[in-house]
């Protein structure tokens, strides 16, 4: 698979499909794969465009791991594939970088899509003293007993054991110190001062049973100018893995308008 040259990084990254591009963003510790359960229903009408992040997938370590530069980063890989508007589709972190992304560079995105996300990390329905401590304790754990907590909590239920599985050994590769700097860089975020600035129109897709607040969501709403609300039933954070159909229906009624 490619790889592109951006800020320092080299970038990997994936085009599938044909028709008009979506740019497609995944969530902390993970990469591209997060979208395996999407792409056989949308590279039918769309050119998806997939990346791993830096710190994450096969894209090297960075000096920088917030939002705002993540999102610089996909500016700049768009640029270099002469792409100059496209559809942006996020999901909990990556949702962050789609935000900051559109926000930005306005020209670039003329469809948002935000998946279970929040403009900081306050706005989740854990403590924020609890995420806190979760980080400081994030060294002592071992990356497969911490992959196992995440995927258990992101998504429960026994119906989705082989896709917790598949989650489970994913996660377990990641590097325990770059999944740390990107938490860092996490907790130091708020995009909320962002929104007012997205022109995009917008959906904001959440699971009814996510740890970003509904409050959030609705927040998030009410101050993008072009956005509204969907909420999928009996999902967690992890919606496209676990309603699946759902998911893929409601993305595709959105940038079918």
């Amino acid at each position: 698979m490619p790889k592109a040259s951006i800020n320092g990084t080299e970038l990997h990254y994936d085009v599938i499909g044909e028709g008009k591009p979506l740019l497609m963003i995944h969530g902390l510790a993970s990469s591209m794969q997060d979208w395996q359960l999407q792409i056989p229903t949308l590279k039918k009408q769309h050119q998806l465009i997939l990346v791993d992040l830096r710190g994450h997938g096969k894209t090297g370590a960075a000096a920088d791991y917030s939002i705002l530069v993540m999102a610089d980063d996909m500016h700049h890989l768009l640029e270099s594939l002469n792409i100059e508007a496209c559809n942006v589709m996020g999901i909990s972190m990556g949702g962050m970088v789609a935000m900051a992304l559109a926000a930005k560079y306005p020209i670039r995105v003329e469809q948002l899509i935000l998946v279970n996300t929040a403009t900081s990390l306050h706005h989740t329905t854990l403590p924020y003293r609890t995420l806190l401590k979760f980080r400081r304790l994030m060294p002592l754990i071992p990356m497969p007993t911490l992959a196992k907590i995440m995927v258990h909590s992101l998504l429960p239920g026994d119906h989705l054991h082989p896709v917790r599985e598949v989650l489970r050994q994913r996660w377990q590769e990641n590097d325990p110190k770059l999944l740390s700097a990107c938490l860092d860089s996490l907790i130091a975020t708020d995009l909320s001062l962002w929104l007012p600035d997205i022109s995009a129109e917008t959906l904001f897709i959440r699971g009814d049973r996510d740890f970003f607040s509904l409050t959030s969501a609705m927040a998030c709403c009410n101050t993008i100018p072009e956005a509204r609300l969907h909420t999928i039933k009996d999902s967690g954070h992890g919606t496209p893995a676990d309603q699946m159909v759902a998911f893929n229906d409601a993305v595709e009624a959105f940038l079918s308008r």
